[in-house]
């Protein structure tokens, strides 16, 4: 079973330098959008410097509502961003999930786990060069099976302007584990280590480009013959464009991303994946008044040369903010109780008030809430 659930994170792990964005939040969720192609909170999960642009935020995400108050790790996290004038941007968060994150973190923590799961935040404007670090540190400890599992991790992101560009943004970060399965230490140290870069060039008050990649290689030793030896390198590089229109009330995002991926597991050694993914995205965000936000979008793989990635797969996704004084919600709506509203329109159902079915107006899969101060 252990040997399985390797061969699983190998896999996500592989692929997931082009999914960061997907697992990151209900408004990503709601359009199914790509955070270094729209611009969004969670981008200070790989690119810590970017505290400073999303300072003062108590920031709670509630996960998947059906499974809400289970406190298992990826159903509710939550932390906080604070700016203070000498010090910088400090922050902290807990729980938060990331089997197989684009950035490294929690690569050996399987999705199911209660760990203790910290991440510490500092940025600061340096004179023009924004710096940021994230530090986090997890563990779980299964004492029936006698299996210990603890995640160290550090990630450093840069960020400056050019001539040429109005936002460049580096980060580089490495991973390492302490394993051991049924009393049993492994004979190696496991660790990822990843690098990217965001650029964005500005066209004008109501266009912008990015080109942005990751890279990331994933090394796994074997442990007493249960697991065996893994090694994985993906890479990825997108194009994105946004457009605002309405007078800056509504925005359209597009971009394309080329993801490469190869896992060997050995000794002795074999070529366990080798493929090529290409994937297209658009989404939409719109204000209808000062306190609500409406948005959609879809994603779309162009192309997969892995056999277990399903050619064409289309994914669709609604979803809405609702502002009131410094609070945002953000709603991950279900598309399938959305199509069912206008499929089945029923007079008298509502949010509030079900209808003779007795179910709201629409489904939501998952909430995040965040307090600006």
């Amino acid at each position: 079973m252990k040997k399985g659930l390797l061969m699983l994170l190998a896999v996500a792990s592989a692929f997931a330098v082009a999914t960061q964005s997907l697992a990151g939040g209900s408004r990503l969720a709601g359009m199914a959008a790509d955070a270094r192609i729209t611009e969004d909170q969670n981008l200070v999960f790989t690119y810590p410097n970017k505290a400073l642009e999303y300072s003062n935020t108590v920031d709670v995400r509630l996960g998947a509502l059906s499974a809400f108050g289970g406190g298992v790790m990826g159903d509710e996290w939550g932390g906080f961003m604070l700016k203070e004038d000498d010090l910088g941007v400090l922050g902290l968060y807990a729980n938060r999930p990331g089997a197989a994150t684009a950035n490294g973190f929690f690569t050996y923590l399987a999705p199911g786990f209660n760990p203790t799961a910290i991440e510490l935040f500092w940025a600061k404007d340096l004179e023009g060069l924004n710096l940021g670090l994230q530090l986090l540190y997890a563990a779980h400890r299964d004492h029936g099976n006698d299996d210990n599992y603890q995640d160290f991790g550090a990630n450093i992101g840069l960020g400056f302007t050019s001539d040429a560009f109005s936002q460049i943004n580096l980060h580089a970060s490495f991973e390492t584990a302490s394993m051991t399965l049924g009393g049993f230490d492994g004979t190696g140290t496991p660790m990822v280590i990843s690098a990217g870069a965001l650029v964005q060039k500005d066209v004008d008050n109501d266009h912008f480009m990015r080109i942005f990649g990751d890279v990331r290689l994933d090394m796994t030793p074997i442990f007493t013959n249960v697991i065996p030896e893994s090694s994985a390198i993906a890479w990825d590089l997108g194009l994105g464009c946004v457009k605002k229109v309405n007078g800056g009330k509504a925005t359209i995002s597009s971009g394309l991303i080329v993801t490469q991926s190869s896992v060997s597991v050995g000794p002795p050694t074999t070529n366990f994946m080798d493929a090529t993914l290409v994937n297209w995205s658009t989404s939409v965000e719109a204000s209808v008044n000062s306190w609500l936000v409406v948005r959609t979008g879809f994603s779309k793989p162009l192309y997969s040369s892995f056999d277990k990635v399903t050619d064409g797969a289309f994914a669709f996704a609604t979803g809405a903010t609702v502002n009131w004084q410094n609070f945002t919600l953000d709603l991950n709506i279900t598309p399938a109780s959305l199509q069912n509203l206008f499929g089945n329109p029923e007079v008298g159902g509502g949010i509030f008030y079900p209808s003779s079915n007795n179910v709201g107006l629409v489904t939501v899969a998952s909430a995040d809430l965040s307090y600006k101060f």
